[in-house]
């Protein structure tokens, strides 16, 4: 049995996306104009001189419905070969993202005014919510499943936004008394939209009575989705980026960033590594609007004893042209046709705790939560929750560092990290991924960024 027209666009998304952000990177000596977009107070402590940031990219995928085998490449992949369902019960998730960093700059103006510049491209696709028994009844069903069987969907979809964007960050050192140093930061950004889409359903009622044939599908569903959306959701992943093309609006977002840290041998003459490290940020506040393409619309749906073929999406079919099918042949009811839709940025709660275990031992302790949620007729376009705890060694411009990370929906992934001078390589599960028979995360990232010190004035 192929995939119910709702769900077919969450299981695909996950086959060919990408990434959550550098997880596990950090370090004393590190340039911090890479972290400034997590967390803009990072930009005051850039007064050593500027950083420069010449390139940084991240690609991750993730997901507790399937694991994969590892020699599966990203591209069109085969049920039961090369991935596998989690017969587990909970809901099932899918979530990853694309983020490319483009040249960047952090410097400070008359050892006060810490200001920094970068650019940016991302694309975050997240889908799921599915009960386990629906999740079950997509993709190969199993020979013992007894027909009929039912399931109920609720507030289940997915959604994928690409938007691009230059971010202009200011900080300042608010309290210092050379122990404790306490920095402010705000980055006011221009977001671009680039593509976005949502499948959303409150509420769905799925009734199989064979393996290739329903009994009944009843609900609602709201597709909203941008221009030339439909390379989104194919089996290609070369047609998904493309940061030259624009769908959306421009639209004004913002982060907002505090950090603390204390220095308990501080000297007044020469800077001091901090003992700990506290730091907390709200970052990607803002939406970005786009008009609605044809096709975009909210649908009743009532389809009774019909064969899977007759409602699901044919290869190489557009939206429009799939949902028009679907309504000359009845199976659907167009509601309303809404002409703009507005897709929210990946708002997001940051908590960072950094802390200098020994002369070059360091424990650093990540957050991230979601805070954006559905808003009725958009599947939240998020990221997943993660904790993260990476113990590392560092010394000068060396650091290794060793990432576990506890993903959101039951998924635990190792690995490693890397920093030699200027390039930093890492991913958050390689070791995970060599030791185990399947995967469930696979992830990586490398940047290229320095620091040209700042000059040191002598007097005689």
């Amino acid at each position: 049995m192929k995939k119910l027209f709702l769900l077919n666009a969450v299981a695909l998304s996950f086959l060919h996306t990408q990434a959550q952000q550098f997880t596990g990177l950090a370090g004393s000596e590190f340039p911090v104009v890479n972290l400034v977009p997590m967390n803009p107070s990072f930009i005051a402590k850039s007064e050593k001189g500027i950083e420069v940031n010449v390139f940084s990219v991240s690609l991750m995928a993730g997901t507790n419905a399937y694991s994969f085998s590892k020699n599966y490449g990203f591209g069109p992949a085969k049920e039961d070969e090369d991935y596998f369902k989690d017969h587990r019960s909970g809901y099932k998730f899918m979530w990853g993202n694309i983020d490319l960093m483009g040249p960047a700059i952090a410097f400070t103006v008359k050892d006060q005014y810490h200001l920094g510049i970068y650019t940016r491209f991302r694309q975050i696709t997240n889908g799921g919510n599915l009960s386990n028994g629906a999740f079950q009844l997509m993709g190969a069903v199993d020979d013992a499943t007894p027909f009929p069987t039912a399931a109920k969907m609720e507030n289940a979809g997915f959604s994928t936004h690409s938007f691009s964007e230059v971010g202009l960050t200011y900080g300042k050192e608010i309290s210092n008394d050379l122990n404790n140093i306490m920095r402010l930061g705000v980055t006011v950004k221009y977001v671009m939209g680039v593509a976005a889409g949502s499948l959303f359903s409150s509420s769905m009622l799925y009734e199989k009575n064979a393996k290739d044939s329903t009994a009944a599908l009843k609900g609602d569903i709201t597709a909203l989705y941008s221009k030339d959306f439909s390379g989104y959701v194919d089996n290609d992943p070369a047609n998904d980026l493309d940061p030259f093309s624009r769908a959306g609006h421009g639209s004004i977002g913002f982060d907002l960033g505090f950090h603390y840290e204390y220095h308990p041998y501080a000297d007044p003459n020469n800077p001091t590594p901090y003992t700990f490290m506290i730091a907390a940020s709200l970052t990607d506040i803002g939406t970005i609007g786009y008009d609605a393409d044809t096709g975009s619309g909210v649908y009743n749906i009532d389809i009774k004893q019909k064969a899977d073929w007759q409602y699901e999406r044919r290869p190489g079919e557009d939206f429009a042209s799939y949902f028009g099918r679907l309504k000359t042949d009845s199976l659907i009811v167009q509601k309303d046709s809404p002409s703009v839709f507005k897709m929210g940025l990946p708002t997001a709660f940051r908590l960072n705790v950094d802390w200098n275990m020994s002369e070059h031992i360091w424990l650093g302790v990540n957050l991230l939560l979601n805070l954006r949620g559905d808003n009725g007729s958009v599947f939240r376009p998020a990221y997943v929750n993660c904790l993260n705890v990476t113990p590392r060694y560092e010394k000068g411009w060396f650091m290794v560092g060793l990432p576990f990370s506890l993903w959101g929906h039951q998924t635990l992934s190792v690995g490693t990290v890397l920093r030699a001078g200027p390039l930093f390589v890492g991913s958050t599960s390689i070791i995970s991924t060599l030791v185990g028979k399947q995967m469930r995360n696979v992830d990586a990232y490398a940047g290229l960024s320095f620091k040209i010190p700042k000059k040191k004035n002598y007097s005689y």
